[in-house]
């Protein structure tokens, strides 16, 4: 009786420091809860189907920890889809510890397929569609009169061809990563066994691999075909790789990775609640805490725009651009050096000069040259280094933002 009043305890506390979160920060989260419920869904599920109880669980306790951390992160620097990450987070650690499930599984689809991690990865989807036309281009140029390729675009006899985003790999990436643990999970409970952290990630990591390769395909069949514009055709043919190159052989591999069988009987008694308990609410209360921080570059950048008379858009919410005949400046949230972009609109990067405050490339485009400065700004304080700017931002509770000025 003891017993399971203590687990009630370690489920209600949370579960009402949640509820308040919710209520206090819903309008922090309305955007994300309408584009993102189908995965907070598969989660749950995952968590009320999964068979494997366990007394003990270091991915739930590692799973609190990050929550907390990432809980931190949300206060200290405002990002949005970070306090969005660690609400549904704290969701699935506290449904997986009220049922005494293991919630690898669940807490692997929540953090793969979460905006925060997409929108860190789409930072850098300039790089990856370089890479992908220089490997189109060594593989399959001569066969498909392919002269060049660069900056993302292969250039043919008919024109130059651009590898938008997503044929580069990074929007069927969050849904490969989905197709792996679903894989998993009905293998685990088909079979009734349970698959080792190492032999996930394994499959996780061949997951990105296999998403590569089959983009790489995708892209040569596209252009052989001269499917190039989007349209129903060229639809058909991105699934059908995907289908081929990277669904099929996951399903092959995962075929070939042995579990651990489970044993069937009563639900054992959960141990450590109070640490899970401690550790959400420790991250529920630093949420409710949780400063406004958007858009704290916006009175600066006004102030900017009126003292040099420069014309000011919000590009988006973490995005404002200044320009005025000589010059454009960028102050946007830090989550990528500022040269991804360039090379990502075909600008060739010359690097100049890279001191403690700031760095100074040109960034050449036919024959247009732009001197780049650009620094990352934690309040007062300027540096070219984003680890630094992070560091401070911790100390200082204040969000990094990225500065760039191009004339």
């Amino acid at each position: 009786m003891h017993g399971r009043l203590r687990h009630n305890l370690t489920f209600l506390i949370p579960l009402c420091l949640l509820i308040i979160v919710t209520v206090m920060h819903a309008g922090d989260m309305k955007y994300y809860i309408q584009n993102e419920w189908m995965y907070m869904a598969c989660s749950l599920i995952l968590v009320l189907l999964n068979r494997s109880a366990v007394s003990f669980s270091l991915s739930n306790i590692v799973s609190g920890i990050l929550i907390l951390l990432c809980a931190a992160g949300a206060f200290l620097l405002g990002y949005r889809s970070l306090f969005f990450l660690t609400i549904v987070s704290a969701i699935i650690l506290l449904a997986g510890s009220y049922a005494r499930k293991d919630v690898l599984l669940p807490m692997l689809l929540v953090w793969l397929t979460s905006p925060a991690l997409h929108s860190f990865l789409h930072g850098y989807s300039a790089l990856i569609k370089q890479q992908l036309a220089t490997w189109v281009y060594m593989i399959a140029g001569k066969m498909m009169a392919i002269q060049s390729a660069g900056q993302g675009i292969l250039h043919t006899s008919a024109g130059g061809i651009t590898i938008n985003d997503g044929c580069m790999g990074l929007d069927m990436l969050k849904v490969n990563f989905f197709i792996a643990v679903m894989i998993l999970f009905v293998k685990e409970r088909k079979l009734k066994i349970q698959h080792s952290p190492r032999q996930v990630f394994f499959l996780l990591l061949i997951s990105i691999v296999l998403n590569m390769v089959s983009n790489t395909f995708r892209i040569i069949i596209l252009v052989w075909s001269g499917q190039v514009q989007d349209g129903l055709t060229h639809q058909a043919i991105g699934m059908i790789c995907f289908a081929f190159y990277s669904v099929l052989p996951l399903i092959w591999i995962s075929d070939r990775l042995r579990g651990k069988a489970l044993v069937d009987g009563n639900h054992p008694p959960a141990r450590s609640p109070w640490l899970r308990l401690i550790m959400l609410t420790l991250s529920l209360v630093i949420l409710m805490a949780k400063p406004d921080t958007a858009n704290m570059m916006l009175p600066v950048a006004q102030k900017i725009a009126r003292q040099r008379n420069m014309c000011l858009e919000m590009i988006s919410n973490d995005v404002i651009k200044l320009s005025d005949a000589k010059r454009i400046i960028y102050i946007k949230s830090a989550s990528h050096n500022p040269m991804i972009c360039w090379t990502g609109d075909g600008y060739q990067i010359l690097p100049q000069q890279k001191t403690k405050a700031y760095t100074h490339d040109h960034v050449v485009k036919n024959a247009e040259v732009l001197n780049s400065y650009w620094w990352y700004q934690c309040g007062t304080k300027r540096t070219s280094s984003l680890l630094n700017a992070i560091i401070t931002s911790v100390i200082s509770a204040q969000p990094v933002q990225l500065v760039n000025v191009a004339m």
